[in-house]
């Protein structure tokens, strides 16, 4: 069975229409997503205008608004 490690660092990327829409709200979406996302780890991130990523697979990149993109990193032992 494959087993993951634990993350080290989780890495937030929101775009500032998510923060505009939610107001007050945001705070509370990224403490849950840190609960979910990265529980035991630091957590950094920052508003952005936008993100740019295909929206399936071998597509091409296009711009995403009001998104949030989150990632974890963790050392392979």
């Amino acid at each position: 069975m494959l087993s993951w490690p634990k993350p080290e660092l989780g890495f937030l990327v929101s775009c500032v229409g998510r923060k505009l829409l939610l107001k007050q709200r945001i705070e509370e979406e990224v403490e849950g997503v840190r609960d979910v996302l990265v529980p035991v780890a630091l957590t950094t991130g920052f508003y952005s205008y936008g993100e740019i990523e295909p929206f399936g697979v071998l597509e091409r990149c296009e711009l995403h608004s009001q998104t949030m993109t989150a990632a974890s990193i963790a050392e392979a032992t």
